[in-house]
C-alpha cells in the first residue's frame, strides 16, 4: 500500500510538472503571437494602400504561418485553423492567384482581431458563441478564395502533410533564435541528441533544401531529433546567452513604486540638506560626503526613470488602426501616416495619451478633411492627408496631428459658441482665441451625432487629459489649408533640473535649460518706453522685460529689480525680474491640480527643501505674453 501511495504521489507530481510546463508554453505562445498580430496590424494599412507590395504580403504571411505553428505546438486548434486559412489566402495573394484588395485586407484584419482577442483572454476558446463566430469567419475566408479563383480553392483544400512538422516547430524557431551565443547544433551534440556528422549534414540540407527554415526545424523535418529535444536545446541556448545580457519580467507596479520612492528620497534628501547646513554650516567634509550621496541618488533616480521609459510605437500602432477604421467608416480617401514612433516617453504618459490622440485623429478625419468633391473644387488633390508626428525637443515630447483639410471655420465656431452660451457675446476675441473655442466643454459643430463625432464631447477631453499629465495643447489652423494640433508633454513626471527664484516674495522654479544667464542690472542698462521700464540692454542687445504683474496678476513695487534672469526659448530672449536666485537643484515634478490648470504660465509643481510647494514656470507660454510692466 505504501508503494502504491508513493506511485500516486509521483504521478501527481508528474502531472503537476506537465501542467506547469504547458502553462509556460502557453505564455510563450501568447507573447509571441501578440507580437505577430502587432506586426500584421502595422502592415495592413500599407497593404490597403499598396496591395501589390510583396514585402508587406510576405511579412503578414510569415506572421500567420508562425502563429499557426505556435498554436499547433500548444494544441490551440481554433487559432491554428484560423491562422492556416488566413495564411492560405495570403499565400494565394503572394502567388498572384488572388488579387489583393480591401476585401482581402478586411479578412486579414478580422482574423488577427480574433487571435488577439484569444491572446487577451484565453477563456474565449471555451465560449461556444465565439467559436461559432470564428468558424463562420473561416467559412467566409474559404468562400472568398473560391469566388476569386478555382486554383485558389484547390490550394486552400490541400491538407498539410509533410509540412506539419515544419508548422509545429515554428514556435521555438521564432522566439528562440534571437541570441546566437552558441549554435543549436553544438548544444544538441553536447547533449548526445545528435552526432557531429549529423550537424554537418543538416547544415547542408538547410542551405540546399530548406533555406527558409531554422536549424532546429530542419533537424525535426529530417527526423534526426524530436521537437522536445530542440526545445530543451533552445532553453539551454537561452541560458548560455544570458551571461551576455539577461532579461527578466517585472511588474509595472513595482517599477512605479520604485520611481515614487526615489522621488520621495530626493525630496527628503533636500530637506535634510537644508537642515544640516543650518546646523553645521558649510563644513568641508560634510559637503564632500553629501555631494557624493547626491550624485548616487541622482544616478539612482535616472536609472529608475529609464526603467519606465517606453517608445510610442505601441500607441501609434493603436492610433493607426483606429484611423484606418474611422476612414473606412466615413468613406473618405485619406492617406494617414506616422513619424517618430521610436520617440521614448514615460510609460505612465503613454497610457494617458491614447484617448486624447484618438479624439484628435477622429476629429481630423471627421471634421478636418473635406469630401473629395469639395477638395477638387478648392484645387486640392482628392486624397486628403493626415500625419501623426512625435519628436523630442528640450526636455519635452511634441506630438503633432496635421491635416491638409479645410481648417477651422472661425465664423462658424464663433456663432456656435454664442448660440450655446459658451462665451461672452460683448467681448472681442482674436482669431487664435476663437480657434480654441472648440475645446470648450459641450462645444460641437456637428449637426447630427454619429459614432465618431457630434456629441459635444471630445476636444474638451483632450485639453483636460493633456493638462493632467502636465502638458499643453496648441492649435495652428488656416482656413482652406488645414490644421495642426500640437501637444507639448513632459518626457516624465519625475525629475528636472530647476533654478529656484523668488518673485515678489514667492518661490518659483524655471527649467535650468531655459536659463541663459543671471545679471545684476545697472541704472544705465534700462530702456524706457513712454516712461515705462520695458527693456534692458545686455551686451549691446535690447531684451524685452516680461511683465510680472500681467503674468502673475500681482501688484509689483515700482523699484528697480535687484536681479534679472535672462530666459531663452528657441533662440529668443526675454528678461525676468526677480528678487533673488536661490539656487539650482534636481526637483521632483508633480502635475498641477485642476485648480491651477487655468494658469497658462504654470507647467507643474514641486516640493522644495523647505517643505513648501513651488510652481514650475512654463517658459514657452510665458514667451507668448505681450505687454510691459
Amino acid at each position: 500500500m505504501e508503494f502504491d501511495k508513493n506511485n500516486e504521489n509521483t504521478d501527481e507530481i508528474r502531472n503537476q510538472s506537465k501542467e506547469d510546463l504547458d502553462n509556460e508554453f502557453l505564455e510563450d505562445f501568447i507573447v509571441e503571437a501578440s507580437e505577430h498580430i502587432d506586426n500584421i496590424e502595422m502592415n495592413i494599412f500599407t497593404f490597403e494602400k499598396e496591395p501589390e507590395n510583396e514585402e508587406v504580403i510576405n511579412s503578414m504571411f510569415r506572421s500567420f504561418h508562425t502563429i499557426k505553428g505556435l498554436a499547433g505546438f500548444v494544441e490551440q486548434e481554433l487559432i491554428e485553423n484560423l491562422a492556416h486559412k488566413t495564411e492560405t489566402l495570403l499565400d494565394a495573394c503572394r502567388k498572384k492567384t488572388i488579387k489583393a484588395d480591401k476585401t482581402i485586407a478586411q479578412i486579414i484584419l478580422t482574423s488577427s482581431d480574433y487571435i488577439r482577442k484569444i491572446c487577451e483572454d484565453i477563456s474565449f476558446i471555451k465560449n461556444t458563441d465565439f467559436i461559432t463566430e470564428i468558424n463562420n469567419h473561416i467559412e467566409k475566408v474559404i468562400e472568398i478564395e473560391q469566388s476569386y479563383t478555382e486554383k485558389a480553392e484547390s490550394k486552400s483544400a490541400e491538407t498539410p502533410s509533410d509540412s506539419d512538422n515544419e508548422e509545429n516547430t515554428e514556435n521555438f524557431s521564432e522566439f528562440v533564435y534571437k541570441n546566437e551565443a552558441q549554435k543549436l547544433g553544438e548544444i544538441l551534440v553536447h547533449g548526445k541528441k545528435l552526432e557531429a556528422k549529423d550537424v554537418e549534414y543538416l547544415i547542408k540540407k538547410q542551405k540546399t533544401d530548406y533555406p527558409e527554415l531554422k536549424f532546429g526545424e530542419v533537424a525535426i523535418q529530417e527526423e534526426k531529433v524530436k521537437p522536445k529535444d530542440v526545445l530543451d536545446a533552445v532553453r539551454a541556448q537561452k541560458s548560455k546567452s544570458s551571461s551576455k545580457e539577461e532579461y527578466m519580467r517585472i511588474s509595472t507596479d513595482k517599477v512605479d513604486n520604485l520611481v515614487d520612492m526615489v522621488g520621495e528620497l530626493v525630496i527628503t534628501q533636500s530637506l535634510v540638506e537644508q537642515l544640516v547646513i543650518s546646523k553645521l554650516g558649510t563644513d568641508l567634509s560634510f559637503t564632500n560626503d553629501f555631494g557624493r550621496m547626491s550624485r548616487i541618488t541622482k544616478d539612482l533616480q535616472n536609472l529608475a526613470m529609464y526603467l519606465r521609459m517606453v517608445s510610442l510605437k505601441s500607441t501609434f500602432q493603436k492610433i493607426t488602426r483606429i484611423a484606418r477604421d474611422t476612414i473606412n467608416e466615413v468613406d473618405k480617401d485619406i492617406d494617414f501616416s506616422t513619424f517618430g514612433e521610436d520617440t521614448e516617453i514615460d510609460r505612465i504618459v503613454t497610457e494617458r495619451l491614447l484617448d486624447p490622440l484618438v479624439h484628435l485623429v477622429k476629429n481630423a478625419v471627421s471634421h478636418g478633411i473635406e469630401p473629395a468633391e469639395e477638395r477638387e473644387k478648392a484645387g486640392k488633390s482628392r486624397q486628403g492627408s493626415i500625419q501623426l508626428t512625435a519628436y523630442n525637443k528640450r526636455g519635452n515630447i511634441y506630438i503633432e496631428i496635421t491635416d491638409d483639410g479645410g481648417g477651422i471655420n472661425t465664423e462658424k465656431v464663433y456663432q456656435k459658441a454664442i448660440d450655446k452660451g459658451l462665451i461672452d457675446a460683448k467681448k472681442e476675441y482674436s482669431e487664435k482665441e476663437i480657434q480654441e473655442f472648440i475645446m470648450l466643454p459641450g462645444f460641437s459643430t456637428m449637426e447630427v451625432a454619429n459614432n465618431i463625432a457630434g456629441r459635444g464631447v471630445g476636444m474638451d477631453v483632450v485639453k483636460t487629459q493633456i493638462s493632467k499629465i502636465g502638458g499643453k495643447i496648441e492649435i495652428n489652423s488656416e482656413k482652406g489649408k488645414g490644421s495642426t494640433f500640437i501637444l507639448k508633454i513632459p518626457v516624465n513626471h519625475a525629475i528636472m533640473n530647476g533654478t529656484v527664484i523668488n518673485i515678489e516674495g514667492s518661490n518659483y522654479i524655471v527649467p535650468t535649460l531655459n536659463v541663459k544667464q543671471i545679471i545684476q542690472p545697472k541704472p544705465e542698462d534700462w530702456v524706457y518706453v513712454k516712461n515705462i521700464r520695458s527693456r534692458i540692454k545686455v551686451r549691446g542687445e535690447i531684451i524685452p522685460i516680461l511683465p510680472i504683474s500681467k503674468l502673475f496678476g500681482i501688484n509689483t513695487k515700482d523699484e528697480e529689480p535687484k536681479l534679472i534672469l535672462i530666459v531663452e526659448f528657441e533662440q529668443q530672449y526675454k528678461a525676468l525680474p526677480v528678487r533673488n536666485v536661490i539656487g539650482r537643484q534636481e526637483i521632483v515634478v508633480k502635475p498641477v491640480g485642476e485648480e491651477f490648470a487655468h494658469l497658462g504660465y504654470i507647467s507643474g509643481m514641486s516640493i522644495l527643501g523647505d517643505g513648501k510647494v513651488s510652481l514650475i514656470l512654463d517658459v514657452e507660454n510665458i514667451f507668448k505674453t505681450e505687454g510691459v510692466e
